[in-house]
């Protein structure tokens, strides 16, 4: 069998799915594994060197770590920049294939170090917020800084929200990666009942980014910015009661359907496979902040 050049892992609470190709993108390997063989059984596939591609989640962090540390390239996709890449209906083996196509693409945005989808999204309202936006995703950081800079300082909490995402992604001669400025930002975004800030803030104290771990203060966080309407805060909610977060949130199939159904009205499409996905990936939250 060829060597394999790039594997693509879907994570999910208890299967992943695995998808490799060869350095001419043949498909060599599919694998169903459960969550306590997976990762010995890639290691004793794979060699050094291979890419793993990842959609970025607190999840993702924890297995990427291990990998890491083994001598293995890992990259981490924001679930956005995946989705053009599925070829038909949404499934763990199509999730994992054009997890690994997209990682394959030369123009492919790749999430920073330890920072990922942990935050909020970028918020583009207002025209000027608007151009940072798109400095933003053509990769001018200093541009979207430029632009975003003197619009926070000044008070808007969309720019406010979006200086602290720079911050946290800490592009290399624009600004360093400082978690507590990033979180300085977020605040006073929230101050102004920015949703996503108060999601990003929550995410920051789950997994001890520039503050001390704390899963009440994320619940806390969290659970404002779902009330706030913001639909991935609700679908994490909807998944954190599926699971349980031990003392901090019981488990509860009554609070989870709630808050998924909120999230599907709003189009999530993880929210709208609940229960039958139940859920992916950071149905395992609580698990690997543990063994982290």
């Amino acid at each position: 069998m060829n060597k394999l050049s790039r594997v693509g892992i879907d994570l999910a609470k208890n299967v992943f799915q695995l998808h490799g190709v060869d350095r001419q993108a043949k498909v060599v390997w599919c694998r169903r594994l459960m969550r306590d063989q997976w990762l010995k059984v890639l290691l004793g596939k794979v060699e050094p060197g291979c890419k793993i591609g990842m959609e970025a989640c607190a999840g993702a962090h924890h297995w990427a770590r291990q990998l890491q540390a083994k001598g293995f390239t890992v990259k981490l996709i924001a679930p956005q920049f995946v989705k053009p890449y599925v070829k038909s209906n949404k499934n763990d083996a199509n999730d994992a294939e054009a997890i690994c196509e997209a990682m394959s693409r030369p123009s492919m945005r790749f999430s920073s170090g330890d920072v990922s989808m942990t935050i909020g999204d970028i918020d583009e309202y207002g025209a000027e917020n608007r151009r940072g936006v798109e400095a933003f995703s053509a990769g001018d950081f200093a541009k979207a800084y430029k632009i975003w800079k003197p619009l926070a300082e000044q008070g808007d909490a969309g720019a406010q929200n979006n200086l602290g995402h720079l911050y946290m992604v800490g592009p290399q001669g624009v600004v360093p990666r400082d978690y507590a400025e990033a979180l300085k930002w977020y605040s006073r975004a929230a101050e102004q009942f920015h949703a996503s800030a108060y999601f990003s803030i929550g995410m920051l104290h789950l997994i001890g980014m520039g503050v001390p771990r704390d899963k009440i203060e994320a619940f806390k966080w969290i659970r404002a910015s779902a009330e706030q309407g913001y639909e991935y805060a609700q679908w994490f909610l909807g998944d954190a009661y599926a699971n349980g977060w031990g003392e901090v949130i019981p488990q509860d199939d009554a609070e989870a359907i709630k808050w998924m159904r909120k999230a599907a009205l709003q189009g999530n499409l993880d929210a709208r496979r609940y229960p039958k996905n139940k859920s992916k990936c950071f149905v395992s939250v609580s698990l690997n902040v543990r063994e982290a």
